[in-house]
């Protein structure tokens, strides 16, 4: 009884599940389910859409399957063997078979669960990433935006500097036209005076020696003098020219107007402010550092600097100025002349 209870046991399960027959060139599916290989093929062309199990359904993206010669050996023994003891060894192998490959079924499954856990955190790491990329991006335009903005603002307040010094530099320009018209005007008078001087008395005077190196310095008695200007020019200087005593028309002078006004040849002038009135005033010229100096000579106080001086030879300049009609022009005396100087004043 047992006998005919295992061998009918055994034959159900070499049976094909859709020609209820016992496997013909049995083949086994993904889901390890099997077949008779003209079985499943003759289903499949049945079927529309993906292809199956027909057992368990599990879809499958393409017709493939493979050949399971272990069963089809026990179904050629079961159809040869007809002993309870045949069938029973028989089931015991097909048993054995069957639980090695729910073994490697549960086994790929768990590959498969793994591999899906891999994906999924692939997919979080990606997605994370795209989101540090955008943010980075984020404050890098922000970074540039604010960059650009600093620029423009730059660029704005230097605009507006030039702007200023362009001003200026007009305004002392007009001043500088205004001088000069007022001495045009004041040569016009003179030369249309019904005086008997016909010249007038200004005396621009160089120095017979110039210097291109070294350090000279001299001294020039000035007092009772209303006005009058000292320093150095350059030996390329045309006198016979009404110019302004500055360094772009090649002098460096410090200048007395109307007894009290001191003011440097700039353009446009710059004041000087002097505490004590000289009776005396030293020139240094310093021809390595460019430098030209002006001292009361009286206490050594410094009057005014020049820190770009003369390039290329410079003479010892002295002038009376212009001279008022009724006036004539006062004495400049040099009380120490020109001499080089050890070291730095």
């Amino acid at each position: 009884m047992a006998t005919s209870k295992n061998k009918t046991s055994l034959r159900e399960d070499l049976t094909c599940a859709i020609c209820f027959e016992l496997f013909k060139d049995p083949v086994m599916l993904g889901c390890m389910h099997h077949f008779c290989r003209k079985c499943i093929v003759s289903y499949w062309k049945t079927v529309r859409g993906p292809v199956c199990c027909p057992q368990c359904r599990q879809e499958f993206p393409n017709k493939c399957f493979q050949t399971n010669y272990l069963v089809a050996g026990l179904v050629e023994k079961v159809r040869a063997s007809s002993t309870s003891a045949s069938v029973k060894y028989l089931e015991k192998q097909l048993k054995d078979r069957l639980e090695s490959q729910v073994s490697m079924k549960e086994a790929y499954a768990t590959m498969i669960r793994e591999d899906k856990d891999k994906m999924e955190k692939i997919k979080k790491m990606g997605d994370e990433l795209q989101g540090r990329v955008h943010s980075d991006f984020q404050a890098l335009h922000h970074f540039l935006r604010v960059e650009e903005e600093a620029m423009l603002e730059e660029l704005k307040r230097e605009q507006e500097e030039m702007l200023q010094r362009l001003e200026r530099h007009l305004e002392a320009l007009q001043v500088a036209i205004r001088d000069v018209e007022q001495n045009i005007n004041m040569l016009q008078q003179t030369a249309s005076s019904t005086e008997q001087s016909v010249l007038v008395e200004c005396v621009n005077i160089l120095a017979t020696e110039g210097f291109q190196s070294g350090r000279h310095y001299w001294e020039v008695d000035v007092s009772n003098n209303p006005k009058w200007d000292l320093g150095v020019a350059l030996e390329s200087v045309n006198r016979q020219v009404i110019v302004k005593l500055c360094p772009e028309n090649g002098y460096w002078t410090l200048r007395l107007r109307n007894g009290s006004q001191y003011s440097a040849g700039t353009q446009p002038w710059t004041p000087v402010t002097v505490m004590t009135s000289p009776s005396r005033v030293g020139v240094f010229l310093d021809c390595e550092e460019r430098k030209v100096s002006f001292y009361n000579a009286d206490n050594m106080a410094l009057l005014y600097s020049f820190s770009s001086g003369p390039r290329g030879k410079a003479f010892p300049f002295f002038s009376t100025c212009l001279s008022e009609r009724g006036q004539k022009a006062q004495a400049i005396r040099i009380l120490h002349f020109p001499f080089e100087c050890p070291s730095e004043m």
